[in-house]
């Protein structure tokens, strides 16, 4: 029997190798160049080195991966992933061409890394929504669902019908409030959920839901707001951030006496503090 170990694709860290060449130049043509000739001077070195031929390709670094098929291009990546090897630019080029969309659509399906990279290339493709909406909703990857969920935001009205339905089973509903408050066009079904979670909400939460309301942009939550702002119980960062939303939708909040809220206090001290180290890097600008 075959030994699979011999099957595994060859990765090569081109970028560590340019990098040490670079490193070689800048030692020997040091204080030659100022900065924005540097940033010049190793882009024209990158290309030169991605049509350098090296014995151990076989080719150039650009030729490497274009040869190669997709499920070799999938192989070499997800290895690159496996053996902590940076993806380097030559690769991520083969990735990007339109032929190899498929490659990048196969890494969605593994660990958070390969998840993320194939977002990268990816980007905001509708085409590929559906699939997104079905990671985003069962994903336990934080970095996953808030890149989705960036994807998402720019396409909130779009998706508002997907994202109301992964809200009602149960799953990510503070992301799903927070992407459907940036729908553009008014529905009352997103209205009164954004509404009735705000008067749910305490602490950290209440400073989340206000902001989306401020977000939406209906006056008709200023009473609300006004009313929870208000409370004695409601804390000073939650009462500013309730202010900034009644301010975006056009009101205002009653002015209270936070001296002796703990947060209150405690960002007073913070502020004081920065206060004081500003002053003493004036004082003394060689200690900075």
């Amino acid at each position: 029997m075959n030994d699979p170990r011999e099957k595994r694709p060859r990765i090569f860290d081109l970028d560590g190798a340019f990098d040490a060449r670079v490193a070689e130049y800048l030692r020997r043509k040091k204080n030659k160049y100022t900065e924005e000739e540097w940033e010049d001077a190793v882009a024209r070195l990158y290309r030169k080195f991605g049509e350098t031929y090296i014995e151990s390709l076989g080719g150039t670094p650009a030729e490497y991966y274009r040869r190669m098929s997709a499920e070799e291009l999938l192989a070499v990546t997800r290895a690159h992933f496996a053996e902590k090897v940076p993806v380097d630019g030559f690769l991520r080029a083969a990735l990007e061409e339109g032929s190899n969309k498929g490659v990048a659509e196969a890494l969605l399906s593994g660990g958070e890394e390969e998840v993320l990279f194939a977002l990268g290339l990816l980007g905001a493709d509708r085409a590929l929504f559906p699939r997104y909406l079905s990671l985003f909703e069962h994903t336990d990857s934080a970095a996953v669902r808030d890149r989705l969920a960036e994807i998402f935001a720019e396409n909130a009205d779009l998706l508002a019908d997907e994202l109301l339905a992964v809200r009602a089973r149960g799953h990510k509903k503070e992301e799903t409030a927070d992407i459907l408050s940036r729908c553009l066009v008014p529905r009352e079904e997103i209205f009164s959920l954004l509404l009735e979670d705000f008067r749910a909400a305490e602490g950290a939460a209440a400073e989340a839901c206000a902001a989306r309301l401020g977000r939406y942009g209906d006056e008709r939550a200023l009473p609300d707001i006004e009313r929870k702002a208000a409370l004695q119980e409601t804390g000073y960062l939650a009462w500013r951030a309730m202010r900034l939303a009644a301010e975006a939708l056009g009101g205002s909040v009653r002015e209270r006496d936070f001296s002796e809220d703990e947060e209150y206090v405690a960002l007073a001290r913070e502020e004081e503090k920065r206060r004081r180290e500003r002053e003493e890097a004036l004082e003394n600008p060689d200690r900075a």
